[in-house]
This record gives C-alpha cells, sequence and structure tokens, in this order.
C-alpha cells in the first residue's frame, strides 16, 4: 500500500481520471476517477461516458478565457 501512495503522491494536470476509448461506440468511457482528484469531487463514476470537454482556462497561460470553450473528445 505504500508503494502505491509513493506512486501516485504529487502532483499533476488533468481533472485526475483514467480513460479508455470503447472502440464499439467511438466514446471516451472513465475507468476510475482518482480519489480526491476533480473528476472525484466532481462526481463521476466508472462507465460514465465523457461527451464533452469544457475548458475555463488557457492550458498555456494559465489565464481564464473570457467564455468556456466546449469541444466533443476524439476518442
Amino acid at each position: 500500500m505504500q508503494k502505491f501512495r509513493d506512486e501516485t503522491a504529487g502532483s499533476y494536470r488533468g481533472i485526475g481520471v483514467q480513460i479508455r476509448r470503447n472502440e464499439a461506440r467511438d466514446e471516451l468511457m472513465v475507468i476510475t476517477p482518482m480519489f480526491g482528484g476533480p473528476a472525484h469531487k466532481a462526481g463521476l463514476k466508472a462507465n460514465d461516458i465523457i461527451t464533452a470537454i469544457i475548458s475555463e482556462v488557457d492550458p498555456k497561460t494559465g489565464d481564464p478565457y473570457d467564455k468556456p470553450k466546449s469541444r466533443r473528445p476524439r476518442a
């Protein structure tokens, strides 16, 4: 258990979720949200389908967008 904690400790970028492509439906499916991460706190659960990605902050500069940007994920 300590090895797992050591390997998963630290910081990361993103929403804290493991995903995989559902090839039959060409969708992104949640495998598991990382406990305590943004996805977990937002209520994502295993087998949820990601239908849209909404960006509120420019990933290059960290500045907020005037209006959030939305797009369909590419599976």
